[in-house]
C-alpha cells in the first residue's frame, strides 16, 4: 500500500515518494489527533497510516501498517526531531553508530552491518583507537567491520 508523509519533519527522507506499509493495514480515523501519513492508493486511500495525538506534555502515535524501510526512516526522523535528538553521525545504510560513556571518556563505535564495504567521514575531534582512518579523514569499514573512537 503506498502512503504519503505529510508531516514537515519527514518530507526530506520522502523526497522520492515511494513509502509503503506491508502486509497490513488498520482503517482508523483521526478523531482528535493529526495524520502524520495517509494511504495514497487502494481501498484505504486518504486515510491517517500514522497519527500524532497530543495531550498535556505527552505524545501518543499510531502506526496502522507495516512501514517498510523508507517510511520507518520518515518517521524515526520525524521522531528525533520532535524530540530534539540530533544523531551522533550521520552514516550510509546498514551502518550502526553507539556512544558508549564512562568515567572521563567517551567512546563512538561505528558497526558495519553490510555484506560490502563502506566509506565515511570521520568528525574532527574523533581520535581513532585502530588508526584506520586515511589521511583524507575517511573511514573504509570493511564488510561486518567496525570502527572505534575516542570522543
Amino acid at each position: 500500500m503506498g502512503v504519503r508523509w505529510l508531516a514537515e519533519s519527514g518530507t526530506a527522507a520522502a523526497g522520492d515518494g515511494a513509502l509503503s506499509g506491508e502486509k497490513w493495514a488498520d482503517f482508523i480515523s483521526a478523531g482528535s489527533a493529526e495524520s502524520l501519513a495517509l494511504y495514497s492508493d487502494g481501498y484505504f486511500a486518504g486515510t491517517p497510516a500514522i497519527t500524532v495525538n497530543r495531550f498535556a506534555e505527552g505524545r501518543a502515535y499510531y502506526v496502522a501498517t507495516e512501514p517498510d524501510e523508507n517510511l520507518a526512516r520518515c518517521l524515526v526522523s520525524h521522531l528525533f526531531r520532535e524530540a530534539n535528538i540530533e544523531p551522533l553521525l550521520e552514516t550510509p545504510p546498514g551502518v550502526e553508530a553507539a556512544r558508549r560513556s564512562g568515567p572521563g571518556k567517551s567512546y563512538v563505535f561505528l558497526l558495519n552491518h553490510n555484506d560490502h564495504a563502506v566509506r565515511l567521514p570521520v568528525p574532527r575531534g574523533w581520535l581513532s583507537v585502530r588508526k584506520e582512518v586515511t589521511p583524507e579523514g575517511e573511514l573504509k569499514l570493511p564488510p561486518f567491520g567496525i570502527g572505534v573512537f575516542e570522543v
